[in-house]
């Protein structure tokens, strides 16, 4: 073996190499939901205040007068029954993000209804 094949140092030796260039940019990838409170929907409680806070960033004042508006219906819901709207909310939020739930309820067929003529 020739002088020039041998490692300089150690962290050549090491093939774990932690000091090569890396660009934490790489790590940032697109999410795969439509919108930043998508992660919240069916939640309830939770649901609501994530839109509230987010339309309160971006600054939509109409957005955010309907978001504060579903945010006092959920918040009196909340107030009147704790543990149930809890649970609402994270049922809510297992059905919207769990597929084979959500596959399942969708299968379900909606309110059969026949049309009748009055006589």
């Amino acid at each position: 073996m020739s002088g020039e094949d041998k490692p300089k140092s150690a962290e050549e030796l090491n093939p774990l190499n932690a000091t090569e260039d890396f660009d934490p940019m790489s790590l940032a990838q697109r999410s795969n939901f439509d919108s930043p409170t998508q992660g919240w929907d069916a939640a309830g409680i939770f649901s609501s205040s994530a839109n509230l806070i987010y339309d309160g960033i971006k600054g939509d004042w109409g957005a955010m007068a309907g978001d504060l508006a579903a945010f006092g219906m959920d918040l009196l819901g909340f107030v009147t029954n704790p543990m149930g709207s809890l649970l609402s909310a994270g049922i809510g939020w297992l059905i919207e993000h769990i597929g084979f739930l959500k596959e399942g309820l969708d299968l379900l067929p909606a309110t059969r209804t026949r049309s009748t003529r009055w006589r």
